[in-house]
Order: C-alpha cells, then sequence, then structure tokens
C-alpha cells in the first residue's frame, strides 16, 4: 500500500461525519497502545482501527450496491444488521481502492464488529479498539478497557457476550461468526480457568 497516514485522513474527513472521524482517530491511538502492550504489530492494528469505519456513513444500499458489484456474497444474517455491512464493505474498499493486500489487515477489518472463530491478536485488538476507545462511554466501557489490558480473549468474549445479548434484544438474527468466535473464547476460558 502507497497511501500515506495524511491521505488517509483527508479520505476519513470526506467520507465521514465529525463524530465518526473522531471515533477512527481514537480507535487507531487505542489499537496501537494496546498492540504495544500485548507485543503485536502497532503499525498493522493502528492501520486497521483507522480505516475500521471509512464506508460508515455511505448509505446502506449503496454498501450493498458496492459488495455486489465485486462479488462479495454474505449470510442472510449479515444483511438483516445495517450496521454490519460496513466492516465487509471496508475490506473489500480498502483492497479494491487502496491497495491493501495484508489478509490480517483485511479480516480485522472485515471483522471488527462480529469477531470470529480463529481471530488473531491482531483482530481482537482492533475489535476491541473500535469499542473501548477513549470517546466510547457506557456502562461497562472501564471495566471493558482493563480487562483488554489483562487478557484479549475475556476481554472480547465480554463484548462478546454483551453484543450477543443486544442483538437478541433488538430481535435480529445472530451472525454465525460472532457465536462462533463467543462459543470457541467461551470454551477456552473455561478450559484455562479449570
Amino acid at each position: 500500500m502507497k497511501i500515506t497516514r495524511r491521505e488517509i485522513i483527508n479520505l476519513l474527513t470526506a467520507r465521514l461525519d465529525e463524530r465518526r472521524l473522531r471515533h477512527s482517530l481514537a480507535a487507531e491511538k487505542e489499537a496501537t497502545s494496546l498492540a504495544v502492550h500485548h507485543g503485536e504489530d502497532w503499525r498493522k492494528a493502528a492501520l486497521a482501527a483507522l480505516l475500521h469505519d471509512l464506508c460508515r456513513c455511505d448509505p446502506t444500499e449503496w454498501q450493498r450496491s458496492y459488495l455486489r458489484a465485486r462479488s462479495v456474497k454474505l449470510a442472510r444474517e449479515w444483511l438483516c444488521d445495517p450496521q454490519l455491512l460496513h466492516g465487509p464493505c471496508v475490506a473489500e474498499y480498502i483492497r479494491c481502492e487502496l491497495g491493501v493486500t495484508d489478509r490480517e489487515i483485511l479480516s480485522a477489518v472485515r471483522y471488527h464488529t462480529t469477531g470470529r472463530p480463529g481471530m488473531t491478536n491482531l483482530e481482537k485488538i482492533v475489535f476491541l479498539a473500535d469499542k473501548i476507545e477513549a470517546t466510547r462511554d457506557y456502562d461497562g466501557v472501564e471495566k471493558t478497557r482493563a480487562a483488554a489490558y489483562q487478557s484479549l480473549d475475556k476481554a472480547v468474549h465480554f463484548v462478546l457476550g454483551h453484543n450477543l445479548a443486544q442483538v437478541c434484544k433488538m430481535g435480529l438474527p445472530l451472525v454465525k461468526e460472532a457465536v462462533g468466535a463467543y462459543n470457541e473464547l467461551t470454551t477456552r476460558i473455561i478450559d484455562e480457568e479449570g
């Protein structure tokens, strides 16, 4: 990829509203901090977190059309919740339009809202950075922030459990990737804790 951070900021500024831009910059900072703390590649984490919401303010129909035009197929559950579309859309956009080819970055962006079974530490970091960056303010955010610096698995597990419960309350279908990630982390944590 030959795009500079300044060019990315310009692109984000043109495509996102002010609140979403602040969120993306804060997620980049949080992902960098988490990556350094956990001994992961902070440059990859920063790039994925900075770009993760690039298409978030685009209309749902534009996102669907963009994905269809590139033959990206999504399960019906993904299409029932418009808030989920931007992950796959951004991943495809940065691959096609910006030339990002790093599979781990693309996957971290694609699954930053849902998680997936077999998440890498980079994917966990971007997933968490999106949820705990400094502008986020919700019940439990401080607990989640602290957990993220202790155990990526436990923090992701906590967030997934909360997210899945919220999706059920809204009457939307559960995305199998999120359920798979939750189940995988649940059994891992049970095994580790005996």
